[in-house]
C-alpha cells in the first residue's frame, strides 16, 4: 500500500467512526439499546482497524518493517 491510498484508507475509516458515533447516539436516544450496542462495537472495530492501519507492519518473523 502506497502513502496516498494509507491516507485516504485513514480518511475513510474517520469518517465512517464519526457517522457511526452519531447513530449510536441517535439509537440510544430512542431506546433502541441493542441496536447502539451493537454500532457501538463497529465503532470500536473501525477504531482498531484505524490504529492497526497507522502501525509499522510487521514482517514474517514478527519484527517490525521499516517504511
Amino acid at each position: 500500500m502506497g502513502p496516498s491510498h494509507t491516507n485516504q484508507r485513514a480518511e475513510t475509516l474517520e469518517y465512517i467512526q464519526e457517522i457511526l458515533e452519531q447513530l449510536c447516539l441517535l439509537a440510544r436516544q430512542q431506546d433502541c439499546e441493542l441496536l447502539g450496542y451493537l454500532i457501538e462495537m463497529a465503532t470500536i472495530e473501525t477504531g482498531d482497524l484505524l490504529r492497526a492501519s497507522q502501525e509499522p507492519s510487521l514482517s514474517a518473523d514478527g519484527s517490525r518493517l521499516r517504511r
